[in-house]
């Protein structure tokens, strides 16, 4: 995909430019990389490792993709993005693709600050990403004060 960039930095709308070899040349197969058992299960350990030590509050936030190709194939810098938000102390290694979120877990049992969040997932995310917001689920008693 060829993007072009105005002078702000701006990208126009990609187009698709396929660049052939002459004619007469081998084009080079393709090598399949697979994932090994063992890189997917330490994937999964790792995962696990964060839920288990994690102690603060458990936020999933949603996010948008301007890759073409989803959160999941285009995850690494929102990982970082994510790491970077005040309060944050952990960041699970997966994201749900089906529903484009991420976990990540508080330095405290409190809430995000959502004022900060926003432009601090921008500064760092660099445009790659859409901060749609936060879900929090939270426990606690109801009690009724003054009236």
């Amino acid at each position: 995909m060829l993007f072009v960039l105005n002078k702000a930095g701006v990208p126009s709308i990609a187009r698709i430019v396929q660049i052939g070899l002459p004619i007469g040349k081998v084009r080079p197969r393709a090598i399949a990389i697979p994932v090994t058992a063992e890189a997917q299960s330490g994937t999964l350990a790792n995962d696990a490792a964060v839920v288990t030590a994690a102690k603060g509050t458990r936020v999933v936030v949603g996010l948008t993709s301007t890759c073409p190709y989803g959160i999941s194939a285009c995850w690494g810098g929102a990982y970082e993005a994510l790491q970077h938000l005040h309060g944050v102390d952990a960041v699970r290694p997966i994201p749900n693709p089906t529903d484009s979120t991420a976990e990540v877990f508080l330095k405290h049992g409190g809430l995000p600050e959502l004022d900060k969040w926003p432009e601090e997932f921008a500064r760092t995310a660099n445009g790659s990403y859409l901060f749609r917001g936060v879900e929090i689920t939270l426990s606690g008693t109801v009690e009724l004060r003054g009236g």
